[in-house]
């Protein structure tokens, strides 16, 4: 036991065994060898056990973050000694928004894939990482987007997001996606919902734009696919009625696109006159997804869906 001061009193800093380490079962689901968890130890710091994991097998370091430097260097003193702790140290942060680090080990690499192996992690567990860390991108970039289309307001009539993810990516696919010659399947897809207003068009435009943008969808299928959100989304503005929900879907064969509202009519082709300037929306949406459109739901859904190719750019 080591007891130090802090300013609200006496800091009381034990060991226990690793079990009762509050998350000791974040570890086990996700280290590659769970044997090292037998020489790891709980770390008492208040109330909350944190677990400190030794260097051994595939895993080269560890670390435990803390909020408050005396108890980072209460902590860094308790491990001292310890076999599979060597090199202890403590980060300091001068930043009160971010944490004081205690390490062990040796220095961690840059990149993602290669940190989580350094600190012993399996592929599953970093390839479920990955996934989730580009669901929560893909989401800050169309929150933001949709922020500064509405001027950071929310109102009744405001776009409204909501993100979701497909099944995470394989172990092969995240880790090693250079050497894969067959990609596994990666859906994200994501849905606005407005108000039937034409102002709401130039939103819907920018969100799907960052949205494309940050999926890396190749610039002339980009083009197309903005296009037929624009016809379809001003289809349902001018001819649906209620809501007009955007629906967009993002894998690795295509880009497809769902437009609905309330009005049961399904939305038809018709042969526009050679003097309107209007009417040719559906068969604009037809021609850039080479027939790959049709109507769902009653009618009250229009969908085009465009592939992607290794080709186009």
């Amino acid at each position: 036991m080591l007891t130090a001061t802090i300013a609200s009193g006496p800091l009381v800093v034990t060991t226990c065994p690793p079990h009762e380490a509050y998350d000791y079962p974040y570890f086990r689901a996700r280290l590659a060898d769970t044997d090292i968890l037998d020489q790891a130890v709980a770390v008492r710091v208040f109330r909350a056990p944190l677990l400190a994991i030794p260097v051994g097998g595939s895993r080269q370091g560890g670390y435990i973050s803390v909020d408050l430097l005396t108890v980072g260097l209460a902590i860094r003193d308790v491990l001292n000694g310890r076999r599979g702790f060597p090199d202890l140290r403590v980060r300091w942060s001068p930043y009160r928004d971010t944490c004081h680090v205690v390490e062990w080990g040796g220095e961690p690499p840059d990149g993602d894939v290669e940190r989580g192996r350094f600190y012993g992690y399996s592929d599953q567990a970093i390839a479920d990482f990955l996934a989730q860390r580009c669901i929560s991108r893909t989401r800050r970039v169309i929150d933001d987007e949709l922020c500064h289309a509405t001027r950071g307001r929310r109102t009744p009539h405001a776009p409204r997001t909501v993100l979701l993810g497909g099944p995470p990516m394989s172990p092969a696919t995240a880790v090693h996606p250079a050497t894969e010659q067959t990609r596994v399947q990666t859906p994200y897809a994501w849905e606005v919902a407005i108000a039937p207003d034409p102002v709401h068009v130039a939103r819907v435009r920018r969100i799907t734009v960052a949205f494309l943008r940050h999926r890396e969808v190749p610039t002339a299928l980009a083009q197309d696919v903005l296009v037929a959100v624009s016809e379809l989304v001003t289809n349902a503005i001018e001819h649906g009625h209620g809501t007009v929900s955007l629906r967009m879907r993002h894998t690795d064969q295509e880009v497809r696109i769902e437009v609905s509202d309330d009005n049961p009519e399904p939305a038809r082709l018709r042969k526009a006159a050679a003097h309107e300037v209007r009417g040719r929306g559906l068969f604009l949406v037809a021609a850039l997804a080479q027939g790959r459109w049709g109507v769902t739901n009653e009618g009250r859904t229009t969908w085009a869906a465009f592939r992607i190719s290794s080709g186009r750019s």
